[in-house]
């Protein structure tokens, strides 16, 4: 089983392309086109940099490139530099999913569906890192996930499902002093036993590139963590207003998990930031 440590070697953070990627960043980024904290750079390659950006990032997008066929951003170079990262990965062809998604006919959208679902497929069945079973990053350390309760930083890991449950909702436990649905949350997480798998946690239609009627690439796996089998589903049902029409089609390559679904809109209601 592949150690995280060796993962991180992988990544061939040398001197020399340390200092290439920064003066890239530096002299040649600032006549190029960025988006958030992504720089464009000519050709095929592009850096993602900033405090907020974490090395696990880099480590999660090989791990899943050499054990799946999702096609993922080959990342060239990975360090820190005066707190912040640095990622120089592959630039992969294609446009979001969704800027054309209303136009396409719906064997088109049904053939781009079955193609997503054979990758979830994939990640779901990633081997793990370590023999734990915790709610984790790639590599069993904490994770970051920006939409959850006051985590602007990583959070965990959390030894079971359950343990994270009881993070999601502050340490509450049964009151009859709560609001029913307060009562009716606690309830539902003691009675959900899941399973943990690898979820990218962020399959908004925004995040998936495609070239005609293939995928091209998934991208933004800064969430991607080990998570309760039922979260991919409620976090991508989970969309922005722009996104809204993705909530139509989340159920045509993810299994549905209706009581979770449920379990999570209580939640982000009492407990979320959103």
């Amino acid at each position: 089983m592949l150690q995280p440590e060796q993962c991180i070697e992988d990544l061939h953070h040398t001197r020399l392309k340390r200092t290439i990627v920064l003066a890239l960043d530096k002299f040649v980024g600032r006549w190029c086109r960025r988006s958030s904290r992504v720089t464009f750079l000519p050709g095929d390659l592009c850096i993602k940099s900033g405090h907020a950006v974490r090395l696990t990032e880099a480590l999660t997008m090989e791990y899943v490139r050499k054990h799946t066929t999702i096609p993922v951003p080959k990342v060239f170079c990975a360090f820190e530099h005066h707190g912040a990262v640095y990622i120089a990965m592959e630039r992969l062809a294609g446009q979001p999913l969704g800027w054309e998604w209303a136009r396409r006919s719906d064997d088109s959208k049904a053939y781009i569906l079955q193609q997503l679902r054979d990758y979830v497929v994939q990640l779901r069945d990633l081997p793990r890192m370590s023999d734990c079973n915790s709610v984790a990053a790639i590599d069993g350390g904490p994770f970051l996930d920006e939409r959850l309760p006051g985590s602007s930083s990583p959070v965990g890991p959390f030894p079971s499902v359950k343990q994270f449950h009881r993070y999601l909702r502050s340490d509450q436990e049964t009151d009859l002093k709560h609001n029913e649905d307060v009562q009716h949350l606690v309830k539902m997480h003691d009675e959900t036993s899941e399973n943990v798998c690898f979820t990218h946690n962020d399959l908004s239609s925004f995040n998936i590139l495609v070239d005609g009627q293939q995928i091209t690439g998934i991208i933004d796996w800064e969430y991607a963590a080990w998570l309760p089998s039922y979260w991919e589903y409620t976090s991508a049902w989970h969309v922005s207003p722009q996104n809204m029409f993705w909530r139509d089609e989340v159920g045509k390559f993810l299994d549905v998990y209706e009581k979770q679904l449920e379990m999570e809109k209580i939640r982000r209601q009492w407990f979320g930031d959103y």
